[in-house]
């Protein structure tokens, strides 16, 4: 098992755990977001390599985290997710030029 401890926006401390199960993956983390199983900034921040808010004294372990997940469904979540966020950040590009031109035509 992997243990990380974060450090969250508000400066309280919390603690991230990982553990494989065959082809399954289980993370937990004890924000608030973690502990009702939703989305969590410190579970997605150590499985992308952002080691930013870590606290621990186990970078490293880091790296262990990405292979321990590597092939698995998470792991193709993870790569879809980072696409998703690439193309909505294009669409937003393509929106703020799209709304510039607008403003300046109606001058």
């Amino acid at each position: 098992m992997l243990r990380f401890r974060m450090k969250g926006s508000e400066g309280d401390l919390y603690d991230v755990e990982a553990e494989r199960y065959g082809d399954a993956v289980r993370i937990t983390c004890t924000c608030e977001a973690g502990q009702r199983g939703i989305h969590c900034h410190h579970r997605l921040e150590l499985l992308r390599g952002d080691v930013t808010a870590l606290v621990s004294d186990n970078a490293a372990d880091v790296t262990k985290l990405q292979a321990l997940v590597e092939g698995t469904k998470l792991a193709a979540c993870l790569v879809a997710l980072t696409a998703a966020e690439v193309a909505q950040a294009a669409a937003k590009a393509e929106r703020d030029r799209r709304m510039h031109a607008i403003d300046r035509l109606m001058q």
